[in-house]
């Protein structure tokens, strides 16, 4: 199955201003998450007046370009618009040793109690689809198993049971 993606386009009804954009998600997903804070602004006091529309939908590969493309069409780069570059930059290919660096510099980081609950709560009350639930199963039937005392488990939480011990002893 290719992957697709969409361009859009929002216009700001009231003075004409508009932004030029690209997400993997659909277009009502991406209305409730913005990552560009100067026009995430303008959505907070203008709301509705923003008029969103679907340019095309276009590959993964030419998404870039295409973002690229129109930015520089419609001329939307602040001052003119709500963009503040030439887009294109979304789907850029990490390779292994940049994520090698990536990772090695998070190694012994912890999160604070504040961000760790804050993660917990984004996802509270939602539930997972079934196609999700099918790749968690496939994964977990592929995951480790922890052998104590002859007896062969797959969860941690089991392995607590059986030994009557505090669980954060058991981590791999």
């Amino acid at each position: 199955m290719k992957k697709i993606g969409i361009i859009y386009k929002a216009t700001n009804e009231v003075n004409g201003m508009m932004y030029i954009g690209q997400t993997i998600r659909s277009l009502k997903i991406r209305k409730r998450n913005g990552y560009n804070p100067y026009f995430q602004n303008a959505i907070n006091k203008y709301g509705d007046k923003i008029k969103w529309e679907i340019i095309g939908e276009y590959s993964i590969k030419q998404l870039d370009s295409m973002e690229c493309y129109y930015i520089q069409h419609l001329h939307t780069i602040h001052p003119n618009g709500y963009n503040f570059d030439s887009g294109g930059n979304k789907n850029k290919i990490v390779s292994e040793e940049t994520k090698a660096k990536l990772s090695k510099m998070r190694l012994g980081k912890h999160l604070s109690q504040k961000v760790r609950d804050n993660m917990s709560k984004a996802r509270l009350g939602k539930k997972h689809s079934e196609e999700v639930k099918q790749k968690m199963s496939v994964f977990l039937d592929n995951s480790k198993y922890f052998i104590i005392n002859s007896y062969q488990l797959k969860e941690l939480l089991f392995a607590h049971f059986i030994l009557s011990s505090d669980a954060r002893v058991l981590s791999p």
